[in-house]
């Protein structure tokens, strides 16, 4: 199942959690590039994406 982060975000606030935008970062980043055994993120990225 895909899920846009936008609808993940609407639902997380109508839950009334309250995201600021480097909540939003970060979720987009786990999203994207997942997290590794230890809970850091990732090193890796895609070109063109952030960095």
């Amino acid at each position: 199942m895909k899920i846009h982060s936008e609808q993940l975000f609407h639902y997380l606030e109508s839950r009334g959690l309250q995201l600021t935008d480097e909540d939003r970062a970060n979720i987009i980043e786990i999203i994207l590039f997942g997290k590794n055994d230890k809970g850091k993120y990732s090193q890796q990225r895609e070109e063109g994406f952030g960095g």
